[in-house]
């Protein structure tokens, strides 16, 4: 009950210090245990909000394997189940789709390589990411308001490579702050392996004690093809 309610503080501080500034808020929950020296294995629970908070924009859940292959090289594998929140646009044609939710299952697999240089950390991920978003049909309304045959949303599927350069501080085992920097690049497989959205991030994680640990940081997200997005992130981890 004291994690949690650290954890909740946390996040309400943000809220009263970022809520005018951030266009997003994302909460995680992650669990994490030790399977052999070399074998961990993770579950999370994520919540987006975006609108100044108004709304959410996703849920999902995620699993996930690593295998520690050398001391400075570690694999891994994911699943995870999205629920996004989409819609509330204007179509060429001047028709509304309203919002609605629509489910997404993503898999990824990725390297990562990692070298010490004194107190720093410096750490090479490169992740291929498949997405698909199954065909539906939603909701549609007339400039008037008015129902109108519904909007089929098409099958698709999304390939992605992503590359994310890191910077840790480490300068201590019983550090309580380990402040980090980091910068992620986004490109389409199915496009030429053109540039989609760069993430930049910067945070710490909080130590609590052995098991429990409060990661905050803020994240710039450099979009392409749409507008560019302002976060706020808590993270709780909890380590078996």
């Amino acid at each position: 009950m004291k994690t949690l309610r650290i954890f909740l503080a946390s996040a309400m501080m943000l809220l009263a210090s970022f809520g005018a500034a951030a266009q997003e808020l994302w909460l995680s929950a992650e669990g994490r245990t030790n399977i052999t020296n070399k074998l961990r294995a993770n579950i999370e629970m994520e919540h987006r909000s975006r609108d100044g908070f108004d709304a959410t924009s996703r849920w999902s859940a995620s699993a996930g394997l690593s295998y520690k292959c050398l001391p400075w090289l570690r694999t891994g594998v994911s699943y995870k189940f999205l629920y996004n929140r989409d819609g509330g646009k204007t179509t060429k044609k001047g028709n509304y789709i309203p919002y609605y939710w629509q489910q997404g299952h993503r898999a990824q697999i990725n390297v990562t390589g990692s070298m010490n240089l004194g107190k720093f950390e410096v750490s090479l991920r490169e992740a291929y990411q498949y997405t698909n978003f199954p065909g539906q049909s939603v909701e549609k309304l007339d400039e008037d308001g008015y129902p109108k045959d519904d909007e089929v949303i098409e099958t698709e599927n999304r390939h992605l490579m992503r590359s994310r350069l890191q910077l840790e501080y480490k300068h201590s085992k019983k550090r309580i702050l380990t402040p980090y920097a980091s910068v992620e690049l986004y490109n389409n497989l199915s496009d030429g392996f053109a540039s989609t959205k760069v993430r930049y991030t910067t945070g710490t994680e909080i130590g609590i004690d052995k098991h429990n640990s409060i990661s905050v940081f803020y994240r710039f997200v450099d979009r392409v093809h749409s507008r560019n997005t302002n976060v706020i992130g808590v993270s709780y981890q909890y380590k078996l």
